[in-house]
């Protein structure tokens, strides 16, 4: 029976597909951490095969890699790619994911599922368990799918198919038996609470155990050897071991007790001499005191001398100041233009991600658009039916010397990485009266309300394999930043 794998980074054919190979895959040539199949097969030092989606996922902002088996780290440049395992798995038997009659290896099958007719419908994601299928492969996935739900035929509970066997086990509704008389039940529950603390066959410890009793039997042999077995010994041995070790706590107590006196004379010598010391130390303030006194009042006439230089010096730098913001007015109405390009990888991750977390959004790092210049924190939400686009100003160092309110002009594009022409283009104009208050400047160590469109593109245009916003688990989103065309408003003094 045909086995369904899913092939990531396989030339030709479409990420996440899912594909029957005529027989079981080994391990050794599957990805360790979604077991799916690839031709660019990735190995760590340790021997463990990952496809380059996985990797990525794995590799952190420093550029490490983190073996999801055995947690080894190393350089991502250490990794392997291991070109006889691709060859192995382009050598794989596999029928056609579009249910024709093909049945080949899969390196035909990526010449075959580009001419293949039934590869004009659609391929749609199983809402289970996410296999990418066909429409016309939908009803015989359902067969074997193993997030399909069935009903327990003990507790009527709903429990994927994947799971049922486990539950079964564990299932507190299941008939059960008594593994020491035997006797049946219908539930689990009924002999673990009802039977198990009574049965008269199942072995119980002797009350002497904790002397050092090893005996176990049912209630009638525990009588028996109770009451024929003399458990004075044991008695005698414990109070003798119990007598052996409160003398030993006794002894340690008394040398204790004598170190902690010793301890306690010690300290007070110290104590004295440090009654000592405090007493020198005090005098010695005494007349650090006087002499800074006398240091304050030569000091007083130095003081006055510089607060008069520093007045003057304040000034030459109000002066100076004026210059360059005139100048940074003039910068403003001439500057470059600003670009930042955001990828947004791995895609499909962090739409899972954010779906199930309460933060429905994802930010950015805090750019800045020059030195000196404004600073822009990007975000955006992958989940529900549109792609939510925002950003906002934050506060920066740089704030006195940059004209306010904000007044260039921001256009934000979504990126087709396959075609420039189909790119998707929105621009935002500080002008409007709604969002005027985002372009002011923002307060010390804050930063203003969001701006931008919540409803920026429909998400299934987005993973549109036809339209290139989405290749290789990424979208790509570019913020241009142009310079005011209108002279800017005199920033506020402070």
């Amino acid at each position: 029976m045909p086995v369904d794998f899913l092939v990531k980074s396989v030339e030709g054919l479409p990420d996440g597909l899912c594909v029957p190979f005529v027989d079981s895959v080994s391990p050794d040539l599957r990805c360790s951490l979604c077991s799916g199949i690839t031709e660019r097969v990735m190995s760590d030092p340790e021997g463990h095969i990952y496809c380059p989606p996985c990797v990525a996922l794995l590799t952190d902002m420093d550029n490490r890699f983190t073996c999801s088996v055995c947690n080894f780290s190393v350089g991502r440049g250490m990794l392997m790619e291991k070109r006889e395992i691709a060859n192995t798995v382009k050598g794989l038997m596999v029928l056609c994911p579009n249910n024709c009659s093909f049945r080949n290896s899969l390196g035909e099958l990526k010449t075959h599922f580009q001419s293949c007719r039934a590869s004009q419908q659609d391929l749609v994601s199983c809402p289970l368990c996410g296999d990418m299928l066909t429409k016309k492969g939908v009803p015989s996935h359902y067969n074997h799918c193993k997030k399909v739900p069935a009903s327990c035929p003990f507790c009527r509970c709903s429990i994927e198919v994947y799971h049922m066997e486990q539950h079964k086990l564990s299932c507190d509704s299941r008939p059960d038996s008594c593994e020491y008389c035997r006797q049946s039940f219908p539930t689990h529950r009924d002999l673990r609470q009802d039977h198990l603390p009574y049965c008269e066959y199942r072995p119980n410890p002797c009350a002497y155990q904790p002397l050092g009793c090893d005996f176990k039997g049912v209630p009638s042999a525990l009588r028996e050897h109770e009451a024929q077995t003399s458990h004075g010994d044991l008695v005698c041995k414990r109070f003798y071991a119990m007598d052996t070790a409160l003398k030993d706590t006794k002894k340690l107590f008394n040398e204790e007790h004598e170190r902690l006196r010793t301890s306690l004379d010690e300290l007070f010598a110290k104590n004295m001499t440090l009654e000592t010391t405090v007493q020198d130390l005090q005098k010695q303030l005494e007349e650090k005191s006087r002499q800074s006194a006398e240091m304050c009042a030569r000091f007083e006439n130095l003081l006055q001398g510089v607060q008069a230089q520093v007045k003057k010096t304040q000034e030459g730098v109000g002066e100076c100041r004026q210059s360059f913001q005139t100048a940074m007015k003039e910068l403003a109405l001439i500057g470059p233009e600003f670009k930042y390009v955001w990828k947004i990888q791995p895609y499909r991750y962090l739409q899972q991600v954010t779906e199930a977390a309460e933060n429905k959004y994802i930010n950015s790092t805090v750019v800045s658009t020059g030195s000196p210049g404004y600073r822009f924190m990007f975000t955006c939400k992958l989940t529900g039916p549109y792609l939510s686009v925002y950003m906002k100003i934050h506060s920066g160092e740089d704030d006195d010397l940059l004209p306010w309110p904000f007044a260039g002009r921001i256009i934000v594009t979504l990126k087709s990485q396959t075609d420039p022409q189909m790119d998707i283009d929105r621009v935002i104009n500080p002008k409007v009266p709604d969002i005027a208050d985002c372009f002011k400047k923002p307060q010390s160590c804050g930063y203003n309300a969001k701006f931008g469109f919540t409803e920026f593109a429909r998400i299934p245009l987005i993973e549109n394999v036809r339209k290139g916003f989405l290749v290789d688990d990424c979208i790509v989103l570019q913020f241009s930043i142009l310079p005011s065309v209108d002279p800017p408003v005199e920033p506020s003094a402070e």
